[in-house]
């Protein structure tokens, strides 16, 4: 069973509960029982004049596979106590995930103080489930369901959960990606081409991780519905159904472990999917098939099959080493991070040392060095993999050069300097008319002094700015290392100031990097009496952009 992101990009997000009440509440977290009769019914910050997306998954809903299947949900206003019925339809065939949309003209109501109720699996399907649905929520029988409203354009969305933490999540996610997108419409300043790549970079992950959130805590909602479905009609069989198809699970269970063994993880996930469709009850189907699913690369999935297993002391390193793979795939470095933690310490010869070295690669990521180096140390304490030890001994060198580089960094000052000889065979002069130029025909031994100072007061990831003062000087004498007056009137002095200011942003998600160099040069030279005086002199405005391709 597959989903799709559903409206993602978004303006505003705020989190509603069970209660219809706002984020900032006291304990919004926890699930509430329905209002007493008087109590004080909240606003939403839902426009009552403007139609409103309702979006839901439910397995229970998903009848034909192959087909659109549709459903409804109740919204009561609060503020009226007026119920409605949303009609909606799933938004693909064997998705799970329903969407509609609501535009009810509400008199004297300015924002709507929104509740959802959904009926329970027992009254679906029947005739007269809406009417006792309606009778439920009206004597007060029946919990309302968390939700998160937002907005993505003029367009405002309501998305239904079935627990609180499910709705917490979800809006962590909104909330994660909206960051990314104001990361990724940042201008920002550096004059690092590399810096200006991994903003990109990082805006295209963040906001990845976010929208795979999103699909995840959907996908959870929809297996925790069909796990909970199954355990229900399988509690109902008589014990002698319940052990034949134990042992019909457990049989599938061997062949799939065998597929595996030959890379056939087609057949052992499909074997593994009907083994725990028999036996609701044992986990370790949930945690095979989550491993099955990892090696499909359907890595959103194995998550949320891994994270459904109850975690054991015989299983935490294991299961954890498998959610960090997972992750790490997915490119969430800070959940691979926690989850390689966790599945470091295990005495296992291949997981502890694999799960460490993965653990020192994100930390490198996150310039957390020190840490790193501790991670790759005991990769080679404990590791009987040379391959494995070899990589270690690698980025203990890298990170050695990457600490290097960021010393470089944090410098203020810096200065440079050339110094460099010449023989010319036929060095140029101007006369003093300074009309006509020609060729002196005179040889020459010509000394090149150059130098610089840079002040580099604002230097991050962010932005960069520095004033630069450079200075270019050239001494001839002839082929018999003496002064002559006709040689050193073609001796110039470059002078040149400059202000650099480098901005770093992202567009059309590709690093883009905009140099602005204002600056001031002057020439002077040797035409009078044997004494530099200046003979040209201009300030100067740059720019170079630059798209990384």
């Amino acid at each position: 069973m597959r989903i799709s992101a559903v409206l993602s990009t978004f303006l505003l997000v705020q989190l509603l509960f069970a209660q219809g009440s706002f984020a900032q509440q006291p304990n919004p977290f926890v699930p509430q029982a329905p209002l007493a009769d008087g109590a004080k019914k909240r606003s939403a910050p839902i426009n009552a004049e403007r139609a409103v997306r309702v979006i839901y998954g439910s397995s229970a809903w998903n009848k034909d596979p192959k087909a659109i299947d549709s459903a409804s949900v109740i919204l009561r206003e609060g503020a009226t106590d007026k119920l409605v019925q949303v009609f909606l339809e799933e938004t693909e065939p064997d998705s799970a995930v329903f969407s509609g949309i609501y535009s009810v003209r509400w008199e004297n109501v300015a924002k709507l103080a929104p509740e959802f109720y959904v009926a329970p699996p027992e009254l679906l399907g029947k005739n007269s489930e809406v009417k006792e649905l309606r009778s439920l929520i009206i004597n007060k029988k029946i919990s309302r369901k968390p939700f998160i409203f937002r907005r993505s354009g003029k367009q405002q969305i309501v998305e239904i959960y079935d627990t609180s933490e499910q709705a917490k999540l979800a809006y962590k996610a909104f909330a994660a990606e909206r960051a990314a997108l104001d990361l990724s419409n940042r201008k920002i300043i550096s004059d690092s081409t590399v810096d200006a790549s991994q903003l990109a970079e990082t805006a295209a992950r963040r906001k990845a991780n976010a929208q795979a959130l999103q699909e995840r805590i959907r996908l959870e909602q929809i297996e925790v519905q069909q796990r909970a479905t199954r355990l229900m009609a399988f509690s109902k069989l008589p014990d002698s159904a319940r052990l034949s198809r134990k042992q019909q699970a457990t049989q599938l269970a061997k062949e799939a472990l065998a597929a595996y063994k030959v890379a056939d993880y087609k057949t052992a996930g499909d074997k593994l999917g009907k083994a725990l469709e028999l036996d609701p009850e044992n986990t370790d189907f949930y945690f095979q098939y989550g491993v099955t699913l990892y090696k499909l690369e359907e890595t959103n999935r194995a998550v949320v099959f891994l994270n459904l297993v109850a975690e054991t002391p015989q299983n935490s390193e294991e299961r954890a080493y498998y959610i960090g793979l997972a992750y790490l795939k997915l490119e969430d470095y800070p959940n691979a991070l926690i989850n390689f933690s966790v599945a470091a310490k295990s005495k296992h010869p291949d997981i502890g040392p694999s799960a460490e070295f993965y653990r020192g690669m994100i930390l490198v990521d996150q310039k957390k060095f020190d840490e790193a180096l501790v991670s790759f140390q005991t990769v080679l304490d404990t590791s009987k993999d040379p391959k494995l030890d070899e990589k270690a001994e690698e980025m203990i060198e890298r990170i050695q050069s990457l600490r290097q580089f960021e010393k470089e960094k944090a410098k203020r000052w810096s200065a440079t300097a050339l110094i460099g000889e010449m023989y010319d065979s036929n060095v140029l002069g101007i006369n003093d008319t300074l009309t006509t130029g020609g060729a002196t025909d005179l040889v020459g031994y010509r000394s090149i002094v150059a130098g610089g100072v840079k002040y580099r007061p604002v230097y991050d990831s962010k932005k960069e700015f520095a004033i630069t003062v450079d200075a270019l000087h050239i001494y001839t004498v002839d082929d018999n290392f003496k002064q002559k007056a006709s040689l050193r009137a073609a001796d110039p002095t470059l002078l040149t100031a400059t202000a650099p200011y480098t901005i770093k942003s992202v567009v059309f998600g590709r690093g883009n990097k905009l140099d602005i160099k204002p600056g001031y040069e002057a020439i002077m030279s040797s035409q009078e009496n044997n004494s530099q005086k200046i003979i040209l002199h201009s300030g100067f405005l740059n720019f170079d952009d630059m798209m990384i391709l």
